[in-house]
């Protein structure tokens, strides 16, 4: 392996450590700001979003040898950020390297973070699939949400139900879950 391939002294492992606890504190941050309804962002905010970013961005620097959970945290870093288009993109990055390696926890979260973006630009009906397929594949690997995704889960899934209407989004969650 070469430098910055974990060798010693690697940093590696660190920065994806890092980001990912940046990318988790930010969104549990915005989490508690809108269950308050504050309007605006602090420069600190503001700043853990560029942190994380930037951490992540440099996790994926390292090529296939980066954890496989970097593109997920992008992509929820993104998605906090107001970025949603950004986040899609990473999310669906993130479904075909999960899908090409066979590694189905990371399939999970891309679905579960592409559902959170279709939910948050109001394609309720995709949204609603794209849980049900997350949720088939929770249950067949015996896998729960990490903290941050669940809570995005329970915020964002009866927004959506509530736009699509309750007949409507059990259709296409169990359209996505078969």
């Amino acid at each position: 392996r070469g430098a910055g391939r974990g060798g010693p002294g690697d940093a590696g492992p660190e920065v994806a450590r890092r980001a990912t606890l940046v990318a988790v504190l930010l969104v549990a941050h915005r989490q508690v700001v809108q269950r308050h309804g504050e309007r605006r962002q602090g420069a600190v905010v503001e700043g853990g979003a560029e942190t994380a970013e930037a951490l992540l961005r440099e996790s994926i620097a390292l090529g296939p040898d980066r954890p496989a959970h970097v593109l997920p945290n992008l992509g929820l870093a993104l998605l906090g950020s107001g970025r949603p288009e950004e986040a899609r993109a990473a999310f669906g990055e993130s479904l075909a390297e999960g899908a090409s390696a066979e590694t189905p926890e990371v399939v999970l979260y891309a679905l579960e973070g592409l559902a959170s973006v279709a939910a948050s630009v109001a394609e309720d009906e995709n949204a609603a699939r794209l849980w049900g397929a997350s949720e088939a594949v929770r249950e067949s690997i015996g896998v729960i949400l990490a903290t941050a995704e669940f809570a995005l889960h329970e915020r964002l899934v009866p927004q959506s139900r509530a736009r699509l209407g309750t007949d409507r989004f059990a259709a296409a969650w169990a359209e996505g879950k078969a």
